[in-house]
């Protein structure tokens, strides 16, 4: 009742608007849902309401809680706008908080416009840097290529691959100097991520350029992911070559 005694004026939706952000758990009317959102638009409020959550998160944080309910609402709120601008600023603090739950304002499917993926692969990049969470622009492009495989371009099937191998690069110890195909991996994390990149190169479709891949791979690394570019290129006498002298494995000749 209190809420309908709102009279239709700018400055009243307003703080409507800031009422709204934190009593999420009332139940509205769908009109009255309806009404809410198109005042948001009109009155275009979205930083406003966005800094609300955002002081909100770094005041629990400082009060040593983690904030994870403001973190689901800024969420929840992100992954429906369309500006781009204000979907990269305030979803920043979001990934110190949890990485995953950041994720899903890139991969949402409850815009009405469909974010630049090549801005989005750029802020995840940044994003991730400083963080201990070297899978996150594999995630995203994993997904973006699953639920968009045919109008993707080229380039994110190759990113994807790149970001495959400089991942699993990582987890290789520099004085080891012996290649063992993926079942013989003693490293869990690094055996999790070179399975999940010959899925994708055997993948019918995965659309990644296979010459610039070899052309780009590691010398002496993923060989066995080496052997199957050559095999998608028709070079089978040199695949062969590495499964017999390099991995001596009869068991992927046959």
């Amino acid at each position: 009742k209190a809420l309908r005694a709102f009279s239709d004026t700018s400055k009243r939706w307003e703080a409507l608007v800031e009422l709204y952000v934190f009593i999420r758990d009332v139940s509205f009317t769908p009109a009255e849902n309806l009404k809410l959102k198109h005042r948001y638009a009109s009155c275009n409020m979205h930083r406003k309401a966005l800094n609300l959550l955002s002081n909100r998160l770094e005041d629990e944080r400082r009060d040593n809680a983690d904030g994870r309910k403001f973190v689901i609402r800024m969420v929840d709120y992100l992954s429906r706008l369309n500006d781009e601008n204000l979907v990269y600023e305030f979803s920043r603090p979001i990934f110190n908080v949890d990485c995953n739950l950041a994720l899903r304002v890139f991969t949402s499917t409850k815009r009405t416009v469909q974010l630049d993926p090549r801005r989005v692969l750029a802020h995840l990049k940044s994003c991730s840097a400083g963080l201990h969470e070297d899978t996150l622009v594999i995630s995203y492009l994993e997904c973006m290529i699953e639920t968009n495989e045919k109008s993707l371009d080229v380039e994110f099937h190759n990113e994807l691959v790149h970001q495959y191998v400089d991942v699993t690069e990582k987890y290789y110890n520099v004085s080891s100097k012996t290649e063992v195909p993926i079942d013989r991996e003693t490293s869990g994390r690094r055996k999790s991520l070179r399975t999940r990149l010959m899925n994708f190169l055997s993948s019918e479709n995965a659309r990644y350029d296979a010459k610039q891949m070899l052309e780009e791979f590691p010398p002496t690394r993923l060989l066995e992911e080496r052997a199957l570019l050559l095999r998608r290129l028709g070079l089978h006498d040199r695949a062969l070559h590495i499964y017999v002298h390099k991995l001596k494995s009869l068991k992927m000749v046959v």
